[in-house]
């Protein structure tokens, strides 16, 4: 991902906001740094989402830990 499609990507996401409580955890999988460091920084201003970056070999992790439902039966 560029750093512009990132900011298209935000920009669309903030049109959104009323909608993020439906998704409560993203995970970003990448091998960029200044992702990484985006959602260290950026991750806890978002509102009912909680957000985590993984490494792409750790793919299958990001994916079950962000498919998990807070007070359901894998959490």
């Amino acid at each position: 991902m560029t750093f512009r499609a990132g900011l298209k990507d935000a920009r669309y996401g903030f049109g959104k906001i009323l909608q993020w409580h439906r998704f409560p955890r993203e995970a970003v999988v990448t091998d960029k740094g200044w992702i990484e460091t985006l959602v260290a920084i950026a991750g806890p201003l978002v509102p009912f989402v909680e957000v985590r970056s993984f490494k792409p070999d750790a793919f299958d992790a990001a994916l079950a830990w962000a498919s998990e439902i807070e007070g359901g039966p894998n959490a």
